[in-house]
């Protein structure tokens, strides 16, 4: 786990080395990561990655759209998390021949109209939505899928 285990270098390192390890990070796991083929089967989201209003950057940009009279959610929050997200699942596909499992816990994926923003935004369309209680045995029998727990 990023900040437990040690650095990022190393708890790459030791991902790629052990099977069936589970690799706990922040957004840092999302930028300059590279797990081709079989390393990398599994993804889990835990939330859609929306900026917090707090950072300077998402500060910024609500201030701009504010000034224009427009919808900082529609025209920097959405766009700019849909972003992130596909940035996201593109660690778990890296080539055509990639596959894998993105399991999105945020059921405001499934339950706001915006979810289709981020539907829309990455190359995996088989969409499967279940409750909590019924992934694990959807899990034993999968194979490739983009799940959205309610």
């Amino acid at each position: 786990m990023q900040g437990e285990d040690g650095e990022f270098k190393r708890l790459m390192e030791l991902f790629i080395e052990a099977p069936n390890t589970v690799l706990m990070g922040l957004e840092t796991f999302w930028e300059g990561v590279d797990l081709k083929g079989e390393v990398l089967q599994t993804l889990v989201m835990v939330r859609l990655p929306f900026r917090s209003p707090a950072d300077p950057f998402c500060s910024a940009g609500d201030r701009y759209f504010r000034l224009q009279r427009r919808s900082s959610f529609q025209g920097f929050m959405l766009p700019d998390a849909a972003v992130r997200f596909k940035q996201g699942a593109g660690r778990l596909i890296r080539s055509e021949s990639d596959r894998g499992l993105l399991i999105v816990l945020d059921a405001r994926l499934a339950n706001r109209s915006y979810g289709r923003v981020f539907k829309n935004s990455i190359p995996i369309k088989k969409v499967v939505s279940l409750k909590r209680a019924e992934l694990p045995a959807f899990l034993a029998g999968t194979g490739t899928a983009y799940l959205t727990p309610s």
